[in-house]
């Protein structure tokens, strides 16, 4: 058991923020044996270091190596995104949800980058997997929902944004951060419809939620 050890050593190395004794001990095995678990350790390290140089050889050598390594494609996009190349980032995410499309928190990033990069059809197509893969995943969020709503409103649909409101009410029913979700949701998309009496109903049911529930919602959505 002496290598699964090392690896418990290393991540706790890691969370105790010894991030150069951890490097050693992951260039170490490296040295040893050839496993892909250290390799990725090893990046995740540079990375926290803020050496994205050193951090984007890792992973491009580990996806280069091992193209069916999905993990390595998550990390390598976490890089491009602190080097802020977006494009290269969401490029990469890509290429990991081609690879293995059933993982929810993969889809929700990707569709988040494809949300900030305008690339709405992307956006759109990934939120959309990640509800439905996220249907009876303890993973699942309210603020995809949201997020798709989003997309939908910016590409001219918020008619069909309203209908993403009523899904989420269906699927989160007597959740009332869900419904506060729910609530922001339609008031963009009546506001986007240029509905101000809605809009303004919308709100102010949101408001009302917020305060039964001020920790509730995620930042994004407080906002």
């Amino acid at each position: 058991n002496r290598l699964d050890l090392l690896r418990i050593k290393g991540d706790l190395l890691t969370k105790l923020g010894a991030y150069e004794p951890a490097a050693d001990l992951y260039e170490d095995i490296i040295e040893e044996r050839d496993i892909p678990w250290a390799y990725l350790s090893l990046g995740k390290i540079r990375h926290l270091q803020g050496d994205y140089d050193e951090a984007l050889e890792v992973f491009d050598g580990m996806v280069k190596e091992n193209p069916l390594n999905v993990a390595a494609y998550d990390e390598l996009a976490k890089v491009y995104e602190a080097l802020d190349e977006p494009s290269k980032a969401q490029a990469t995410l890509n290429k990991g949800v081609v690879k293995s499309p059933k993982s929810l928190v993969r889809q929700r990033k990707l569709a988040q980058l494809a949300h900030r990069n305008g690339d709405l059809d992307t956006a759109k197509s990934a939120y959309e997997q990640a509800i439905r893969i996220g249907k009876h995943s303890c993973y699942r969020q309210p603020d995809d929902y949201n997020g798709l709503a989003k997309t939908l409103i910016e590409s001219g649909k918020p008619d069909d944004a309203i209908r993403v409101a009523e899904d989420l009410c269906q699927e989160y029913r007597d959740d009332p951060e869900a419904s506060m979700v729910a609530a922001v949701t339609e008031g963009m998309a009546h506001a986007a419809n240029g509905n101000k009496e809605a809009a303004d109903d919308s709100l102010q049911q949101a408001l009302q939620l917020f305060d039964e529930n001020p920790r509730g919602p995620s930042n994004d959505i407080a906002l």
